[in-house]
């Protein structure tokens, strides 16, 4: 796959993971098994870590928790509209 593809797919994660939780980029890290230089690169300067296979699937992990948790949470929302009419 193509560098530019790469950036931008983790790029967009890492930006919904910091829009829809509380979540900073340390935190990201953190939960990635990356570090914060690695994901900064990412997200920061547009540029792939050389060890990016050693976290990827950290991150994508994270990612579809976070997805999973926000349809749940979406899902009983509409739920919980549709009792209420």
């Amino acid at each position: 796959m193509d560098n530019n593809v790469k950036v931008s797919i983790y790029k967009g994660i890492i930006q919904y993971l910091l829009d829809s939780t509380n979540y900073t980029l340390k935190s990201i890290a953190l939960m990635s098994n990356a570090s914060i230089k690695q994901i900064k690169l990412i997200y920061s300067h547009g540029q792939i870590p050389a060890n990016l296979e050693e976290f990827e699937l950290h991150l994508v992990k994270l990612y579809q928790i976070i997805l999973e948790l926000n349809l749940d949470k979406s899902k009983k929302a509409n739920t919980q509209l549709s009792d209420w009419k």
